[in-house]
């Protein structure tokens, strides 16, 4: 078994095999040095290993003692001189003593033309049973975003199809836009109207982090043939590794990037952001980041960032942004709250309201509203903490009392 050819840079390209160019390429790139290392121990989905020499996104390659290819690895982090990398793929096999074997070389995926109608994995593995993906383009999935001063202004409108966001809501060609709802109020079916009926070259969707009946639910329901034929769909389902999950969203804006720079504009469709922050924070918590915000590592804030801003116009094409995200529950909206105050948890004065029996059918009393609108101490019928002060949406939060959860100032 050996995935490796298919999904780092270089060690194997499917390209034409009547360019020069592209055996030329393929020479270039052959590794005859293998720089190995050994498992020290394994917790979770993250290897300890002496050795081997490499960088933070090296891909490694796990063999068994007998020396067969087990699975592949991504280098994550290093501590005490040990190297701390994570598993792409079930590890089930890896052991103490395994050989660790470093490629030099960072997750990459073929990009062309020949990729649209196809539907991959999120290492960029075919899915669909249709065969390799022959490109004569091979891409590292990290990338820098644009020079901001190259960037063309946002000046042309871009149609989804759905006449009520056209009318009302109108998108522009490299505008990011957010999607936000509960679970199972409509989200994909949003994106597909828009994939099937935009007028953008090329869709690019990934679906990050769900479950597997939905995946072929949306392609053939939501997406259907005629969306499929000019879209790219990326895969990581809930069950895969997070770091799957992850990788799957720099595949996804790594072939929009791809035919963006052939002069197109793209639609990158990515369902959903929430689940790729959970990803990114399992990864943290497994390294021995320090939990923040709702468990959030730093890590998350520094790459969601990074991701998000490789999109958008450049001096030949456009990449137009739309993330799903999940919205806030019936017990916020019942708080009244408005913005980031009331996002995370409702208020402990509704809470409490509740279960007194003061709050009939998820609404607040009136006094508990009246509170919220003078921002004073004032407590909900019958007693209990004192409601906070707040100033505006976004300003935070003053007072006796504060929400759970929200620090000072968000």
């Amino acid at each position: 078994m050996n995935a490796v050819p298919d999904i780092i840079e270089g060690t194997e390209i499917h390209a034409s095999s009547g360019t020069l160019e592209a055996y030329l390429t393929r020479l270039d790139q052959v590794d005859l040095l293998k720089v190995n290392g050994k498992v020290e121990q394994v917790i979770g989905l993250v290897i300890e290993s002496v050795g081997p020499n490499c960088s933070l996104g090296d891909v490694c390659m796990i063999k068994s003692r007998e020396g067969h290819d087990l699975c592949l690895s991504e280098v994550v982090g290093f501590r005490s001189n040990r190297v701390l990398s994570m598993i792409l793929g079930d590890a089930s096999r890896v052991g103490p003593g395994s050989e660790i074997v470093a490629t030099g070389r960072s997750l990459s995926i073929n990009v062309g033309k020949e990729l649209l109608g196809r539907v991959i994995d999120g290492l960029g593995r075919p899915l669909d049973g249709k065969g390799p993906i022959v490109t004569d383009e091979v891409r590292s999935i990290y990338a820098a975003p644009p020079n901001p001063l190259t960037r063309r202004r946002i000046t042309e409108t871009v149609a989804t199809g759905i006449r009520s966001i056209d009318t009302l809501l109108t998108l522009g060609k490299g505008q990011r836009v957010g999607i936000f709802a509960g679970s199972g109020v409509g989200k994909s079916v949003t994106l597909g109207m828009i994939a099937r009926n935009t007028s953008a070259d090329v869709n690019v969707i990934a679906l990050v982090g769900e479950r597997g009946r939905e995946v072929t639910e949306f392609l053939d329901r939501e997406l259907g043939p005629e969306g499929l034929r000019r879209s790219v769909v990326i895969v990581a389902t809930s069950d895969q590794a997070s770091l799957i999950r992850l990788k799957a969203a720099f595949m996804a804006t790594t072939v929009a990037e791809y035919f963006r720079d052939a002069g197109m504009d793209v639609m990158l469709m990515m369902d959903s952001v929430t689940r790729l922050a959970m990803a990114q924070r399992e990864v943290g918590l497994a390294i021995g980041e320090p939990p923040t915000t709702k468990g959030y590592t730093p890590s998350v804030f520094a790459m969601l960032p990074k991701l998000l801003e490789r999109a958008g116009n450049s001096r030949s094409g456009s990449i137009g942004d739309l993330h799903g995200s999940r919205g806030r529950g019936r017990h916020d909206r019942a708080c009244g709250g408005r913005g980031p105050l009331h996002t995370r948890r409702p208020c402990r004065p509704l809470q409490e309201a509740c279960l007194r029996g003061t709050v009939s059918g998820g609404r607040p009393s009136r006094e508990h509203k009246q509170g919220h609108a003078r921002g004073d101490d004032a407590r909900p019928q019958g007693g209990g903490p004192p409601v906070p002060r707040h100033d505006g949406d976004v300003q935070g939060i003053r007072g006796s009392h504060q929400h759970r959860g929200i620090r000072q100032g968000e």
